[in-house]
């Protein structure tokens, strides 16, 4: 065997269907330094108006961020997983407001 994983993206479309490669490190664990949920709500309006969020830089001075671990994906459980199929995907807050 290969040790490669794949998966399926979205519904059939001319009878085609994409195939992704599911890569090795998807469960693996990354930590990185994020703005504190204190922060998040304080400047909600202008983090929603905004398109990208943008990146932290390690500053052990600045009090709004902390060390956060995730993974690049995460296990959905099964009774989620029709609500969140869409081949044109979903932005955060639509996936938020879905769940």
């Amino acid at each position: 065997m290969d040790d490669q994983s794949f998966a399926f993206l979205g519904d059939l479309v001319q009878n085609l269907v994409s195939t992704i490669v599911f890569p090795d490190n998807a469960f693996k664990a990354l930590d990185v330094w994020n703005k504190t949920s204190a922060y998040m709500l304080q400047h909600l309006q202008e983090l929603q108006e905004s398109q990208v969020f943008p990146p932290n830089l390690l500053d052990p001075e600045d009090e709004d961020l902390e060390e956060v671990r995730f993974r690049m994906f995460m296990f959905l459980p099964a009774v989620y997983v029709p609500l969140c199929l869409s081949s044109q995907g979903y932005k955060i807050q639509q996936l938020w407001e879905i769940l």
